[in-house]
């Protein structure tokens, strides 16, 4: 079953469409299924991933009329483990996208749990909007990835952003998580970069993800290239970093989240007081597991605990979020 990402943002020009294709890519790369599946009516994503719109049949607007299923708007790219489903096509109205959003909100959901089944990773292309198009992409997925380039003004945007995640979280979707916040076209050579990252160390450190995308020239060419940097430029800084996001996103999935760790904390504590409490209440996740240890073995190894819990002892920290207040220097 596919993990359903949000790549979205509230401020356009902030990277959105590149940190989608290419970290769309860098999961095809590693043997990922993708699709990428266009809620942005500017379409972007086309040219970028080297289609042109007569080559596409069909759109997320013909989906949304019910005129037809959704696999069937489904078009592969010119790169292995990649598919597109595009927003909509130059002779179709973007307003119906928005129509949709604001009479069904959970319309996008229906779509999406449609296609799950058939990928490991789906990545949606929000728009750069606030509106009831950005509410339904957040409705649909599972996380949603911020990316804020390090300017002022967006870091400024990024509050209002999460309080209207949060709002579609409690309305429409309670298992809506943040898979991070992304700073890209980062120039550590300026005083403002600097300024910023530490803004967002000290106000969002426990959502800020390590991996850091800088500006570069490489990654700028993408829609003229109709590829992702990852494909035309594989050794370039820009392609390196998306790998990298890609890899943190996949460990950051794989690994309990800060409040899944203390609780295994809190529930070690109540196995040394009472080691029937295993046997008598046991826990979702050992009731997933094949061969779960026993009280004595967890107990005994508090390290085999935390990893039953899918958490990797080989790791240096536990998040790998770097934690708030680690400023950021000027190199």
């Amino acid at each position: 079953m596919a993990h359903v990402t949000a790549v979205v943002s509230q401020k356009g020009g902030v990277g959105k469409t590149t940190t989608a294709a290419n970290l769309a890519a860098a999961l095809a790369a590693v043997g990922q299924n993708v699709l990428l599946l266009e809620v942005d009516p500017q379409g972007a994503l086309i040219p970028s991933l080297g289609l042109h719109p007569e080559e596409i049949p069909h759109s997320l607007v013909d989906i949304l009329e019910g005129k037809i299923e959704a696999r069937e708007a489904v078009v592969r790219t010119p790169f292995e483990g990649l598919s597109l489903l595009a927003a909509c096509l130059p002779h179709q109205d973007e307003l119906i996208l928005e129509d949709a959003a604001s009479r069904h909100p959970l319309h996008l959901r229906e779509v999406v749990d449609k296609l799950v089944p058939h990928f490991d990773s789906i990545l949606l292309d929000g728009p750069p909007t606030l509106g009831h198009l950005a509410r339904m992409t957040l409705a649909a997925s599972d996380g949603y990835l911020v990316p804020v380039q390090a300017e002022e003004l967006s870091y400024r945007t990024l509050a209002r952003f999460l309080s209207v995640a949060d709002s579609v979280q409690a309305d429409y979707n309670p298992d809506l998580k943040c898979d991070g916040i992304l700073i890209t076209m980062a120039d550590l050579r300026t005083r403002m970069a600097v300024k910023v990252v530490n803004q967002l160390h000290e106000h969002y450190g426990d959502k800020l993800l390590v991996s850091m995308v800088p500006r570069t020239v490489t990654l700028q060419e993408m829609p003229d290239r109709g590829k992702p940097a990852l494909l035309y430029a594989p050794s370039s800084r820009g392609a390196e970093s998306y790998r990298e996001v890609a890899e943190e996103l996949l460990s950051n999935r794989d690994n309990p989240t800060e409040e899944e760790f203390d609780d295994a904390l809190d529930l070690m504590d109540q196995l040394t007081e009472d080691s029937t409490l295993l046997a008598e209440s046991p826990e979702p996740w050992l009731e997933r597991a094949a061969s779960p240890p026993t009280t004595a073995e967890l107990l005994q190894n508090s390290s085999l605990f935390l990893t039953h819990l899918g958490w990797d002892p080989d790791r240096e920290e536990r998040p790998v979020r770097r934690p708030p207040g680690d400023d950021v220097s000027l190199r």
